[in-house]
């Protein structure tokens, strides 16, 4: 009986660590081979026109693009593998305490990920936008 027991927390440490290594697996393919097709397909956060002389209507032009699609999509993916986790501690039957530990690393992976958006990907054009919103621009 205890050796079941002992494999059922092995299995679920190994899925743990698998889920883990997935979600930072998905932050770098998201990252360095989508981001600039996803530019290309909803385009950019935060674009200025101008004419040659400097006079258009409205130069300034916000949208939901790809630095802002990133950002969501780190979220999201951050809430996915804890409820991933969640299903997982139930499955195999864990306490609540073995919980904590995968939610703390994805939180914690949720840091570099939005690093990397805002460094590899378009995450600084959303930047951009978010402070000429604020500036009154």
């Amino acid at each position: 009986m205890m050796e079941g027991q002992a494999r059922k927390t092995w299995v679920y440490l190994l899925e743990t660590v698998l889920l883990a290594a997935a979600d930072i697996l998905i932050i770098f393919l998201f990252v360095i081979f989508l981001s600039d097709a996803l530019a290309d397909i909803v385009g950019l956060d935060y674009v200025m026109y101008e004419d040659w002389e400097g006079r258009l209507d409205n130069q300034v032009h916000f949208s939901f693009g790809a630095g802002c699609i990133q950002y969501t999509f780190e979220i999201i993916k951050t809430v996915l593998f804890i409820v991933l986790h969640v299903k997982l501690n139930k499955k195999y039957s864990e306490s609540a305490i073995r919980l904590i530990l995968p939610v703390i690393i994805h939180l914690i992976l949720l840091g570099p990920g939005m690093f990397i958006v805002t460094r590899g990907g378009y995450g600084w054009v959303a930047l951009e936008m978010f402070k000429a919103i604020f500036a009154g621009e």
